[in-house]
């Protein structure tokens, strides 16, 4: 399921950083904790695993902020508009239900210092959903894997290994979604980026984000921003569609639209 908040800018301009991921994703637990400080609890230390529990899954994501009225000054997004918005995906319904709880028990949205009034919360209808489907993308995608020296080494859009790696980590959704292993045939799964947007944006489609920029902790995450067309089981398209593509969903990476 497929939420869409709207917040209102009550101030003339507010100053957010350029990187907004780890602020949304901190008010969505602010917002999950005035529900239910249980439920916060266990998503922010467990998640939901495969019967393995080998891997541990947040089972939701956000889009990029749509700010529509703004200009960057150095490492800040300025806001001019009157209103933003943002949608959230998960396909838990009691992730769901504790957010919009918790966004109506406390009115205001905060991202870092930034604060915005909430408006309103719409349910999005579901695309139709068939065995080969395109999407663009709402935020950023993460394909990693792990190297001999247990650092990670981002893959670029072209990287031959990179569609085994986003069929795994469906795979592994699948399992910590409905508790078994996925029987379906997986043979045929496909993932092409589109020629034609590669081709206007010279093949620059690679992303770097940096997460609490400007501090000790600072992250850089190398992510790929490009349309694509996937083949693949219906139930694995929409686990990708609901909980994001590739990783680092909660943090606001994989979102897509049909």
């Amino acid at each position: 399921m497929r939420l869409k908040l709207t917040l209102i800018q009550e101030r003339r301009k507010e100053s957010l950083p350029v990187s907004t991921n780890y602020y949304i994703c901190a008010a969505i637990y602010r917002a999950l904790e005035r529900s239910s400080p249980e439920f916060s609890g266990l998503m922010h230390r467990r998640g939901y695993s495969s019967p393995e529990g080998r891997r541990k899954f947040k089972l939701f994501t956000f889009s990029n902020l749509n700010v529509p009225e703004r200009k960057i000054e150095g490492t800040r997004l300025i806001s001019f508009s009157k209103k933003i918005s943002l949608m959230i995906s998960s396909p838990v319904e009691d992730f769901l239900q504790h957010l919009v709880t918790g966004l109506f028990l406390d009115g205001y949205f905060f991202i870092e210092h930034a604060r915005f009034r909430k408006g309103d919360i719409q349910t999005l209808p579901d695309p139709e959903f068939s065995e080969t489907m395109e999407f663009s993308m709402l935020s950023p995608m993460v394909v990693s894997v792990m190297r001999p020296d247990r650092s990670k080494e981002f893959l670029k859009y072209n990287d031959e290994r990179l569609p085994t790696v986003v069929l795994k980590n469906l795979l592994a959704k699948y399992q910590a979604i409905h508790g078994h292993s996925f029987e379906g045939d997986v043979s045929t799964f496909a993932i092409r980026f589109s020629e034609k947007y590669l081709t206007r944006r010279q093949g620059k489609v690679e992303k770097l984000i940096k997460i609490h920029e400007g501090r000790a902790e600072e992250t850089h995450i190398k992510a790929i921003l490009c349309p694509f067309t996937i083949t693949a089981p219906i139930e694995l398209i929409k686990v990708g569609y609901d909980c994001g593509f590739g990783e680092k969903n909660s943090v606001g990476f994989g979102m897509v639209k049909a």
